[in-house]
């Protein structure tokens, strides 16, 4: 989202809309398979950076609403440490 800004006025493509939200459902099932991937993820800043930007600074609401949902069930139900969710 940092390099991605959509022009004034424009609106996203529905296709583009679609592929994100499948992507952030692939990446839940991705890390649900590999939850020591988390541990190496929640120390690097830029996966901080891709959650702020897809639940907060998205202009699209479809996208933050499946980020917000994506992130929460990583959160919760992809690690065997409970202390992720703080």
């Amino acid at each position: 989202m940092h390099f991605f800004r959509l022009k004034e006025g424009s609106e996203p493509d529905e296709d583009d809309i679609a592929l994100c939200r499948e992507a952030l459902e692939v990446l839940a099932i991705a890390i649900a398979l590999c939850p020591t991937c988390l541990d190496n993820l929640s120390r690097d800043k830029s996966w901080r950076n891709f959650i702020i930007d897809l639940t907060l600074l998205s202009p699209v609401r479809s996208i933050r609403i499946t980020a917000a949902e994506e992130f929460a069930l990583i959160a919760t139900r992809c690690s065997g440490d409970h202390g992720h969710l703080r």
